[in-house]
């Protein structure tokens, strides 16, 4: 399970994760290599033939989404969120109860 934020306009949505990550060369979306499609991040094929150095992807399920200008956000000290790529919610109740209100789910079940 991810929780989906873009800094300066807060959390756009939750997401459950269907495949393991793999090097972007290696990654097919409904029969279609990633590569192939139209990208907004015109370097994502940057040395992927290097294991260590390309970008990895995995693909989701979107359980709830929000367009950016429908962020979910409150100010308080209590969300958590980080500069991180990749950081747990573990130990912030706070942020996943947020969470659940927000985008009307379960975190608890989407975890199996």
């Amino acid at each position: 399970m991810f929780a989906a934020y873009l800094k300066k306009h807060g959390f756009v949505g939750i997401e459950r994760v269907r495949t393991r990550a793999r090097p972007v060369g290696e990654v097919w979306v409904d029969g279609v290599p990633l590569l192939s499609k139209p990208l907004r991040y015109p370097n994502l094929a940057s040395d992927c033939e290097d294991p260590d150095l390309a970008e990895y992807a995995c693909l989701v399920n979107w359980v709830a989404a929000v367009p950016r200008e429908q962020a979910k956000w409150r100010s308080t000290p209590k969300l958590y969120t980080t500069p991180l790529i990749r950081a747990s919610l573990d130990g912030q109740p706070e942020t996943v109860q947020f969470l659940e209100q927000e985008f009307g789910v379960s975190i608890k079940s989407l975890i199996v």
